[in-house]
């Protein structure tokens, strides 16, 4: 096997956006003799992909191993479908590949969570804001996005159904009406939202007591919604690592990244290690999902755990997200501003104008039927009686606490039961202490006061 190369198929705005080329520097300087060829295919429009993907077979021996990695549910199946008709077998892998049709793909693996999660995720934050309806707004003209769009709208459509939510379908530049206590639900990618949508006649649109919630397409979303609260689900690391923070800490421009980046840098390290330790052996994706590199290195992963690959699904039996405010509510002052960015070390991932981080909601894989939902807590941290780490509670490592205090309040956790085709038919919070606490600057009053009329 000896070399690998590695096709890149990324759409432009995504791959100018990504800060991937940092994590393959980070590579090359851990590893300065491997032997991964990384082969760039930047495309502007999904029908140059064929043409890409055919230089690519044509360019290299034979016998050579190939694989593929991309972003987007369309490029992932244009992919699988262009060497499935050539009987190829090169493995295909993507940063944020969700629809749920890359489950029946063939030799394909997405490194993102299904929709199905984040669709799940949007209910808990209904429940939570006591809304009494949903009304989900959806671009139509984006073919880069269509797949995405189509699969999200199935799973929202299933899931409310079974809770019997009152919900609402509109294209976002045809007419509609949104009510009071109305949570909205925006498919659409952040370009087209910035240039396109977001404008006056669309605040008009939203009455009091309504707040937005964005999805994978918007993890570099900017503070553009005024003041309606925005919440983005951003996907986020299962365990936050060691090695999750050398990856961050290898981004140059640390406002302007995907959350792929700690995906990308794991299949280049599993990459680099099956160069060294199967010569004999041309990479397929079964050796790829069986071989535990980061174990028998003993170092942990940036954002896998290998112990959760799942071939039948082509992706994770799970998915967690960062639910993160867009307005900055929580670092008012510059000192608070310097200290956070000192010290985040790559914990979770902001947006480009906003730290605030309120909640973590997701499946994860030692509850089987459970979903987690939980309040982040921020913790100052003091020395010597000075104000100096503040760090949010997904990311404390690395605090002695024999030298510091911390002071706040721990977060509140509880989770809630869903059926065997992973929906919920009630959904009912089930504590983990008689009188839970929530930090007050994490708590909903903080969004209270942009929820509600001046």
């Amino acid at each position: 096997m000896r070399t690998i190369v590695v096709g890149l198929f990324f759409e432009s705005t995504f791959y100018s956006n990504s800060s991937l080329n940092d994590i393959i520097q980070l590579i090359n300087n851990q590893f300065p003799n491997n032997y991964l060829i990384f082969d760039y295919n930047i495309y502007n429009d999904i029908n140059e992909l064929n043409g890409y993907l055919e230089s690519f077979v044509h360019k290299y021996p034979s016998d050579r191993s190939k694989i593929t990695i991309s972003n987007l549910s369309i490029a992932l199946r244009y992919i699988s479908d262009y060497f499935d008709s050539l009987q190829l077998n090169i493995p295909n892998f993507s940063l944020d590949a969700t629809a749920s049709y890359i489950t029946s793909l063939k030799n394909v693996y997405s490194m993102a969570y299904l929709d199905q999660y984040s669709a799940m995720s949007q209910f808990l934050l209904f429940n939570d804001y006591q809304c009494k309806q949903m009304v989900v707004l959806y671009d139509d003209q984006n073919i880069l996005y269509k797949d995405f769009i189509d699969s999200y709208l199935n799973f929202i459509n299933i899931q409310a159904n079974l809770l019997n939510i009152p919900i609402h379908y509109h294209v976002l530049n045809e007419s509609y009406e949104i009510l009071p206590f109305t949570q909205i639900i925006i498919l659409c990618d952040n370009q087209s939202l910035q240039n396109v949508y977001i404008n006056d006649d669309f605040f008009t649109k939203i009455p009091c007591h309504c707040f937005i919630t964005l999805t994978d397409l918007n993890d570099n979303i900017m503070d553009i919604f005024r003041n309606i609260p925005a919440f983005p689900l951003i996907p986020t690391n299962l365990n936050y690592t060691i090695t999750s923070q050398m990856v961050y800490e290898a981004v140059q421009n640390k406002n302007n990244y995907t959350y792929g980046i700690y995906a990308f840098y794991d299949i280049c390290f599993i990459l680099n290690y099956l160069t060294t330790n199967f010569l004999t052996e041309s990479v397929t994706l079964s050796l790829f999902i069986s071989v535990n590199a980061f174990s028998c290195l003993n170092i942990l992963p940036s954002w896998i755990n290998g112990l959760i690959f799942n071939l039948s699904n082509n992706t994770f039996n799970f998915g967690t997200y960062n639910c993160v405010f867009t307005k900055n509510v929580l670092f008012p002052t510059l000192q608070q501003n310097v200290l956070y960015e000192k010290n985040n070390k790559g914990g979770f991932k902001s947006l480009p104008e906003s730290k605030s981080l309120f909640k973590k909601i997701g499946i994860i894989p030692w509850f089987a039927t459970k979903i987690l939902y939980d309040n982040c807590s921020l913790y100052h941290v003091f020395k010597h009686k000075k104000l100096y780490i503040i760090r949010f509670s997904c990311n404390i490592t690395n605090i002695k606490d024999e030298y510091y205090n911390i002071e706040g309040s721990y977060s509140l956790s509880f989770i809630l039961n869903y059926n065997q085709d992973g929906y919920f038919i009630v959904l009912k919070k089930i504590y983990d202490c008689r009188n839970p606490k929530i930090n007050s600057t994490m708590s909903k009053s903080v969004i209270q006061k942009f929820l509600c009329c001046p």
